[in-house]
C-alpha cells in the first residue's frame, strides 16, 4: 500500500501590538485570541477590541491545524477619556448616558457606513450610510435605550474601517 504523508510548516510566531483602542496581530488570518482566563470566544480576527483590562495574546492557527508558538503578552487597559481624535473620528462624550455625537472627515467622496456594536461584535444599529463628499460631519445616535455598558463604533470610508470604544453608564 501506498502513503502520502504531508507534512506542513508550523506558522510564524506572531507579535501582538497595541493601536490606541484594539490589538492588532501580525497573522492575517488563522487567529485566536487569549486572554488570562484562556480563549477568548469570537476573537479570530487580525484585530481585537478587548472587552475587558486583561493581558492578550494570539496563537495563530494554520489551514490544516498546525498551531503557532504563542506570541508576545500585551496588557491591555481601557480606559474613559474624553473623546479621541485619532484619524478624524471622534465619538464623545465617553462614558455617555444618553446622546452620543460622532464627528468625522470624509477626505474624498465615496461610500461611509457608521454602525454600533455590542460586547460580541454583534452590529446592533447604523447611525449614518450613504454616499458622502468630501467634508466634515456629525453623527447623533441616542444611547439612552442601551443597557449600560461598552460598544463599539465602527466608521467604514472605503477601504478603511475605524473604530472606537465606549461606555455607556446609567
Amino acid at each position: 500500500a501506498k502513503i502520502t504523508v504531508n507534512v506542513e510548516q508550523v506558522p510564524a510566531n506572531p507579535v501582538v501590538t497595541v493601536s490606541g483602542d484594539h490589538l492588532v496581530s501580525t497573522a492575517d488570518w488563522g487567529n485566536q485570541w487569549y486572554n488570562h482566563l484562556g480563549l477568548v470566544t469570537g476573537a479570530t480576527d487580525q484585530i481585537c477590541f478587548p472587552k475587558n483590562d486583561d493581558t492578550y495574546y494570539v496563537i495563530v492557527k494554520s489551514a490544516l491545524g498546525c498551531l503557532s508558538p504563542a506570541s508576545n503578552k500585551v496588557a491591555f487597559g481601557i480606559t474613559a477619556i474624553g473623546p479621541s481624535y485619532e484619524n478624524d473620528f471622534s465619538v464623545y462624550p465617553n462614558p455617555f448616558k444618553g446622546m452620543l455625537y460622532i464627528d468625522y472627515n470624509v477626505i474624498s467622496q465615496g461610500a461611509v457606513r457608521i454602525s454600533i456594536c455590542n460586547l460580541l461584535g454583534v452590529e446592533i444599529g447604523i447611525m449614518d450610510e450613504g454616499v458622502k463628499t468630501a467634508g466634515n460631519y456629525q453623527a447623533v445616535f441616542d444611547g439612552s435605550g442601551l443597557a449600560t455598558g461598552i460598544y463599539t463604533f465602527k466608521l467604514y470610508n472605503g477601504s478603511i474601517v475605524q473604530a472606537k470604544r465606549v461606555i455607556k453608564v446609567k
